[in-house]
C-alpha cells in the first residue's frame, strides 16, 4: 500500500481544510464543514501560528484544550507536536473514554521505532489492563495494534511496511489505514480513561513521531466519512 494511492484523490472543494486563523466550531476539516455533528476534540498542530495555538480544540475552543503533561512538547509549524522517546512529555485531550463506540483519527510523520509496546496515542486503565490505543509493533519499522481491553488487530508488515507517516484510524470495531479499512477489532469491556496524543496516559515514555492533527469523536463513523476525513488531513 501507498500513501499516493489515498492522498492523491480529489476532494471536493467544498470540504478543503481551513486554516486556524478562522477555525470556527462546527465548520472545518474536522466535521468535513459540519456535515459530522459527533466531534468531541480536534487539533491541528501543523500549520498552528504557535504551540498554544495547536493546543486549541478546534471543534469547541476552551474545551478539552490539549494541556502539557510533565512539560511541553517540541512543535513547528511544518511538523506540529514534535514527540521524543528521550523524554516523557505527552499532550492530555481532557476526554475521557467510556466505550468502544468512538471514532479516533490522527495524521503523524517522523515516526522512529526505538522500542516495542510504544503509543502514539490512547489511554490504558491498568486496573483491568484495558486500553484503546495505537501502539507501534515489537517488529521494529512496522506499525501496529490497534487495541480495546486486551483484543488487538495487529496491522502488520504485509499491510503496511515500514509505516513512517500517514493517517491512521479505529472507527469502534473498524480499522484503518490511509482511509483504507485493515482490520476488524474485537471489542472487550474496558475501562474509563483519559486520552493523550504524543503518548498515552501510562507511565512508559513517548515515542518519536510528529503528530500533525488529531481528531476524536463520540460516534462510529462510517467508512465514508474517515475516508473523507484522511483526504482533508492529508492535504493540511
Amino acid at each position: 500500500m501507498t500513501f499516493g494511492s489515498t492522498f492523491g484523490r480529489t476532494f471536493s472543494p467544498t470540504f478543503q481544510p481551513h486554516s486556524q486563523a478562522v477555525a470556527v466550531a462546527g465548520g472545518g476539516w474536522w466535521d468535513l464543514n459540519g456535515t459530522i455533528t459527533s466531534c468531541v476534540a480536534a487539533y491541528q498542530a501543523k500549520g498552528a501560528a504557535s504551540l498554544a495555538a495547536a493546543k486549541v480544540n478546534l471543534a469547541n475552543p476552551g474545551t478539552y484544550d490539549a494541556a502539557a503533561v510533565n512539560g511541553n512538547v517540541g512543535w513547528s509549524a511544518d511538523n506540529g507536536f514534535m514527540s521524543s522517546k528521550d523524554n516523557n512529555y505527552k499532550l492530555n485531550t481532557g476526554v475521557t473514554i467510556n466505550s468502544a463506540n468512538w471514532t479516533f483519527i490522527i495524521r503523524f510523520s517522523g515516526y522512529v521505532n526505538s522500542k516495542p509496546n510504544e503509543n502514539l496515542c490512547g489511554y490504558w486503565n491498568n486496573a483491568k489492563i484495558s486500553a484503546f490505543r495505537f501502539r507501534t509493533s515489537s517488529n521494529v519499522g512496522n506499525f501496529a495494534n490497534y487495541t480495546y481491553d486486551t483484543y488487538t488487530v495487529v496491522i502488520d508488515s504485509d499491510v503496511s511496511g515500514s509505516l513512517t507517516s500517514g493517517v491512521v484510524a479505529a472507527a469502534g470495531s473498524a480499522a484503518y489505514l490511509n482511509g483504507t479499512n485493515v482490520g476488524t477489532i474485537t471489542q472487550g469491556t474496558g475501562q474509563d480513561g483519559l486520552f493523550y496524543i504524543c503518548g498515552r496516559n501510562y507511565a512508559e515514555n513517548s515515542l518519536t513521531v510528529n503528530t500533525l492533527a488529531f481528531a476524536i469523536y463520540n460516534s462510529v463513523l462510517t467508512s465514508t466519512q474517515v475516508s473523507n476525513l484522511t483526504t482533508a488531513m492529508a492535504a493540511l
